[in-house]
C-alpha cells in the first residue's frame, strides 16, 4: 500500500490545485484525469486517501466510490453537499432561488446523519462560520487530517 493521496478530477486546473496545496504540505500525490485511470492503477497500489470529483467522463465519482469500498473498505471518506444543486443552477436548468432551496434541504439531510456519526467521532473537529480565517482553518485541518490518515495508513 502507498502513503500517497490520489486525486481524480478530469479538469487539470482542479488536479494542479489539489496537488500544489499538497505538495505545501509534504504530502505525497498521485493525479488521474480519470477514475478509469486511477482504477488500472489500483491493481498495483492501494493509495492512503482518494479525493476524486463526482461528475467525470467515463466512471463517475459515485460509482468509483462504489468500486473503491468493495476493493479497499478501509479507505476514509469525505462527502460534499450541494454541488449537484450548483452544477443544475449553472447548467440553467434551476434558478438562483431553486438552487438555495434545495442545497439548504440537502446540507440539513446531511447534517442530521452527520451529527449521528460525529458523536461517535472522538477527534472531530467544528468551526465557527462567521470565524475570521475560517477557510484557513478549514483547509489547515483538511491538510492536517488527509496527512494523518496517509501517515496512519502507511505505517
Amino acid at each position: 500500500m502507498s502513503h500517497t493521496v490520489w486525486i481524480i478530477d478530469d479538469d487539470n486546473s482542479i488536479r494542479w490545485v489539489l496537488e500544489k496545496a499538497l505538495a505545501r504540505a509534504d504530502i505525497l500525490c498521485e493525479s488521474y484525469a480519470s477514475a478509469d485511470l486511477m482504477l488500472q492503477r489500483l491493481e498495483y497500489d492501494t493509495p492512503a486517501v482518494v479525493v476524486s470529483d463526482i461528475r467525470m467522463p467515463g466512471t463517475d465519482g459515485m460509482a468509483l466510490l462504489s468500486r473503491l469500498q468493495e476493493l479497499s473498505p478501509e479507505l476514509p471518506a469525505m462527502r460534499a453537499v450541494g454541488y449537484r444543486q450548483a452544477i443544475e443552477h449553472l447548467d440553467g436548468v434551476t434558478d438562483a432561488a431553486t438552487f438555495r432551496d434545495r442545497a439548504i434541504f440537502a446540507t440539513r439531510q446531511l447534517a442530521k446523519r452527520q451529527i449521528t456519526w460525529l458523536r461517535s467521532e472522538h477527534d472531530a473537529r467544528a468551526f465557527e462560520p462567521d470565524a475570521p480565517g475560517l477557510a484557513a482553518a478549514v483547509e489547515a485541518a483538511v491538510v492536517d487530517f488527509i496527512g494523518r490518515t496517509a501517515m496512519a495508513r502507511h505505517g
